[in-house]
């Protein structure tokens, strides 16, 4: 399938929960989004999480001890173009693949 087509099928129509985790995996293939995330206070990985009042449906979240009960989180767009944006992924992919 080529690549204008994926998109379409990616983004075409409603964004429903599964139509925006198989988007963000996708983009993660294609190194638009992180793949692993770092956290700032204990250099460690985080982990990807789902949070469902995010507009994502994705966190990455660092739940280690050293972080005295508080856990670090970053949006699923940390450090991409899409960091600052308040439109949706699906808004950017029809963007750029007009």
């Amino acid at each position: 399938m080529k690549l204008l087509d994926k998109i379409l099928v990616l983004t075409e129509g409603k964004p429903t929960k599964r139509r925006t985790a198989r988007l963000i995996e996708w983009m993660q293939k294609k190194k638009l989004l992180a793949v692993r995330m770092k956290c700032k206070l204990c250099h460690k990985t985080m982990k990807l999480t789902r949070k469902y009042g995010s507009r994502d449906l994705k966190v990455w979240v660092c739940r280690n001890k050293n972080h005295r009960g508080k856990k670090t989180t970053k949006t699923i767009r940390s450090g991409s173009i899409f960091e600052g944006s308040r439109s949706s992924l699906f808004s950017w992919m029809k963007f750029f693949y007009r």
